[in-house]
């Protein structure tokens, strides 16, 4: 585990991040594929899954492309 981020930052149970469990969810709500979400974000499917399934962190500048792609806000993305 990296010790530069506090434990709760990941979910224990899938590794993930609150970021890579919002934005997965939201791709599902709007039945979106993993690959139409790389296509319309401009980011590469290995990125995405890394953000979603194994507590990869994105850019800043990764992270406003998915937001757009998905039609909704940084704010909503971090569950604020």
């Amino acid at each position: 585990m990296d010790e530069t981020k506090p434990q709760h930052w990941k979910n224990k149970s899938t590794g993930s991040t609150p970021i890579g469990d919002r934005i997965k969810q939201e791709r599902f709500r709007r039945d979106i594929t993993l690959q139409e979400l790389c296509d319309a974000a401009g980011i590469c499917p290995a990125t995405l899954t890394s953000i979603e399934n194994r507590g990869g962190v994105p850019s800043l500048a990764t992270l406003i492309k998915i937001a757009a792609a998905l039609d909704c806000t940084l704010d909503f993305l971090a569950g604020v």
